[in-house]
């Protein structure tokens, strides 16, 4: 029988399964053997393992299950396996399966034990530069052609399509949109005369795509993500916004400087070499900054992955590995009578920043964070009505608590001079009365 992690076992024990690292602080870096002068590519995570795909071929795994508990910055170097494939250009996780793809197409490799990888198979389809997951389908870019596997059996990957989309065209990123695919792609004559493309893809019949639109662009998109209605390209440089509310035709609406080859992508957050962005309406918002490390610079994308606690950013000569735990909200009291005064503490957050604070959808006001990340407020209820409130903050839309305000709670007065806000009349939601959620019974 396989030991249980240290950190399940923290978890079953009720102690805290990690430091308070504030949101996207870097917490730890994974680094090859000393020996050992392969370049770092691509990077996937699984259970506790960490695994590193160098530019040679050489998938390395780590053991990081004590990670959630260290308190200072930690260095692995000491990987527990090493296994020989022959591509280097990243690697894709999905369930119990790892997919290494490059220069010989997909190797398919088997992580059910995570703490020992296991080869399967290999499919030589396609030179392959980048590689995407949509629904049931792989998806991979390569050299010329955008081709489409299907994993209903994912030990398997078959064949589906392949789109060839011009001579000498290089397509470095894609993504999938519903049944709209997206690609980024680019042809040049390597003297002065460089054209960049975003394809746009009909993905209804995923074994037969056909073109619908091609956008000029004027950079290349090393990574392409969705979030919501929104299409995100990271370039060497910047971060790009598209609409996709009309699939076909995209429109890009802004950018901002970051970028370093790589997007991990949390949730609404996009992670690249030393920013975090999340779309905020036709606007790209900052979450966090950090020190970048060196990008690649051998005309090719870097790897990424995130899980519940971590991401992982696959650098020039390490994974950087960044906290991805969000920022908590605790209140002193869960309801309250009409008047009473709710106080707030928040953790986690960005340092030094601010958090806007939203009640039932309505922005209250800003709070400053100190250096260590945490914030202190208060919410009044004078003005407001019984109901049910969300309180919630655009630093981390996921960060959340509830408060009642009930005429039955006895009313709790202020506890201390912090920043108090006021939730207004006609915004509660209704008291939940006993429900089982059903439709005859909501």
């Amino acid at each position: 029988m396989r030991a249980l992690p240290v950190t399940l076992i923290m978890c079953l024990l009720g102690l805290p399964a990690h430091a308070a690292w504030p949101l996207y602080e870097p917490v730890a870096e994974v680094v090859l053997p000393p020996s050992d002068v392969n370049v770092p590519r691509g990077v996937a995570e699984k259970d506790g393992y960490m695994y590193l795909l160098a530019r040679e071929g050489i998938l390395y795994t780590y053991e990081l299950t004590d990670l959630p508990l260290r308190t200072s910055f930690a260095t692995f170097d000491a990987p527990i396996r090493k296994l020989t494939l022959y591509n280097g250009n990243g690697v894709l996780r999905h369930g119990d399966y790892l997919y290494a793809f490059g220069r010989s197409g997909i190797e398919t490799i088997g992580v059910h034990e995570p703490n020992t990888p296991v080869l399967l198979g290999l499919r030589s389809d396609l030179n392959i530069y980048n590689l995407v997951r949509h629904e049931n389908y792989l998806i991979a870019a390569g050299k010329e052609r955008l081709v489409i596997y299907s994993i209903a059996e994912p030990w398997n990957p078959t064949l589906l399509s392949d789109l060839n989309l011009g001579q000498d065209e290089l397509v470095w990123s894609a993504v999938g949109y519903g049944q709209t695919l997206y690609a980024c792609h680019y042809w040049s004559d390597w003297q002065s005369t460089y054209v960049h493309t975003l394809s746009v893809i009909d993905f209804s019949n995923p074994a037969s795509l056909s073109v619908l639109n091609a956008v000029n662009r004027d950079d290349l998109a090393y990574h392409l993500r969705v979030v919501g209605n929104r299409l995100l390209e990271c370039t060497s440089d910047q971060v790009g916004l598209w609409d996709l509310t009309a699939p076909a035709n995209p429109v890009l609406l802004t950018s901002q400087q970051a970028g370093g080859r790589v997007a991990a992508q949390n949730g609404e957050h996009i992670v690249t070499n030393g920013a975090v962005f999340r779309p905020n309406g036709d606007e790209l918002q900052l979450i966090a900054t950090f020190k970048p490390g060196d990008s690649q610079h051998d005309g090719s994308p870097h790897g990424s992955a995130a899980n519940a606690s971590f991401v992982f950013i696959a650098q020039s000569k390490r994974v950087l590995i960044l906290n991805a735990r969000p920022p908590v909200l605790d209140v002193n009291y869960a309801g309250g009578g009409p008047g009473s005064f709710f106080t707030i503490s928040g953790h986690g957050f960005p340092s030094e920043g601010k958090a806007t604070i939203l009640v039932n959808g309505h922005t209250l006001g800003d709070i400053a964070t100190d250096a260590a990340g945490e914030c202190l407020f208060a919410l009044s209820t004078e003005q407001a009505d019984e109901g049910h409130y969300v309180v919630t903050t655009t630093a981390h839309p996921g960060t959340s608590l509830s408060i009642v305000i009930d005429s039955g709670e006895p009313v709790r007065p202020r506890e201390g001079g912090e920043t108090i806000f006021q939730i207004p009349s006609g915004i509660a939601y209704a008291k939940y009365s006993g429900g089982t959620g059903e439709p005859n019974d909501p």
